[in-house]
């Protein structure tokens, strides 16, 4: 959870988000990819990087567009301590590899089960 003392609408989506992420993955998947759009603000980064490769690539399978929805919000971040956790998040081998090629933009192998 991400504390604040007044959530915007997508500290409220990334807060809000894990309580039906596994029950409506593609609902939150929508919104999560709607959110994106704008720029997601760097502390808010690690937390909705990990909410949206769990619930995209994990509950609903799709690595690919985990993939492009992690390069949407990466696109235009400065590093800085804070987005700096977002890659030392203990995430499934598969997760860091996506996270790392987007953040290179480089190709993904395809995830094979």
């Amino acid at each position: 959870m991400v504390a604040g003392d007044t959530a915007g609408p997508l500290e409220t989506l990334v807060n809000d988000g894990w309580n039906y992420h596994d029950t409506d993955s593609e609902r939150l998947a929508r919104e999560l990819e709607a959110a994106a759009a704008d720029a997601v603000v760097s502390d808010l980064l690690t937390t909705f990087l990990h909410l949206s490769i769990h619930t995209i690539g994990e509950h609903l399978g799709e690595w690919g567009r985990a993939l492009r929805l992690g390069k949407r919000a990466l696109e235009g971040q400065t590093p800085t301590a804070e987005t700096a956790r977002a890659w030392g998040r203990p995430w499934p081998p598969w997760a860091m590899t996506t996270v790392r090629h987007a953040r290179l933009a480089m190709p993904t192998p395809q995830h094979r089960s």
